[in-house]
């Protein structure tokens, strides 16, 4: 598959309403989880180097790409994370490795935290850590909230669009920039950090030191408090590694998945 590749995306049905998705090669399932705002297809620079190797789905979380809000409502990691672990008993994926990208990496430690024995191993790629990150400290999560939820919402939306396009976001949907602000209202933080310090699967933590979201202090801490797996770092490559480092993430994921199948692992 060449990088620029994109799979035709599927669609699968839920109780609460169609997901979209997508599906690429056979194997060991790697279930990619991605962040805010976000969809599937943020990690399409990984198909190429995976494929063959492993089965990778990723998922258009409700209310991003092809996946409609009803779907899954709720807003938080946590109903994001049942979500996620709704459409792995949908597919009826066998204990999958998942892989979460920024803030997708709080519903992928929520999932594991839901369903402990029902996951081999975990990634977390530029992944929030043990405490906020100054980008989350500086979000007016409250303020965006109310603003972009009562009858002044229409009005707010260029301000909205201008607020993510500083910050590196541009040419998404006010829709999706909309449930972004929810689930960011609905993240607890301190809940995230509970839930890192009880895992104890095999985990993978990659991640850039000019990442402009979050502190590479914050990255290494992450980094040295989780369970025993792959750890990459690079000086440069920003926010995104699967894109920037598409080669290297891979052989990670690769690595990690090996590493799942060990006798002793988990």
């Amino acid at each position: 598959m060449n990088p620029t590749d994109e799979p035709t995306p599927r669609t699968l049905a839920l109780p609460g309403g169609p997901v979209a998705w997508w599906d690429v090669g056979e194997g060991v399932p790697l279930v990619f989880v991605h962040g805010l705002p976000g969809a599937a297809r943020d990690v399409r620079w990984l198909l190429a180097p995976l494929a063959g190797r492993v089965r990778a789905i990723a998922l258009d979380l409700p209310g991003f790409g092809g996946t409609p809000t009803q779907t899954a409502p709720d807003a938080s990691p946590e109903g994001r994370a049942g979500f996620v672990l709704a459409v792995i008993d949908a597919l009826g994926l066998d204990r999958p490795v998942i892989v979460g990208h920024s803030m997708g990496g709080l519903v992928a430690v929520a999932a594991v935290a839901q369903r402990p024995q029902g996951f081999r191993a975990l990634g977390l790629l530029a992944s929030p850590g043990l405490r906020p990150h100054p980008s989350f400290r500086r979000i007016p999560r409250r303020t965006l909230y109310a603003l972009t939820h009562g009858p002044w919402a229409p009005r707010m939306f260029p301000i909205l669009q201008a607020i993510f396009a500083r910050a590196g976001f541009r040419n998404y949907p006010v829709s999706a920039l909309v449930r972004t602000v929810e689930c960011l209202h609905a993240t607890s933080m301190e809940a995230h950090a509970a839930r890192l310090r009880a895992l104890t699967l095999p985990t993978l933590a990659a991640w850039c030191e000019d990442d402009p979201l979050i502190a590479p202090t914050i990255l290494a801490e992450l980094a040295a408090a989780l369970p025993p797996g792959p750890r990459l770092v690079w000086p440069r490559g920003g926010h995104v590694p699967q894109k920037t480092h598409a080669a290297d993430v891979a052989a990670g994921l690769l690595d990690l998945v090996a590493r799942s199948a060990a006798p002793d692992a988990g």
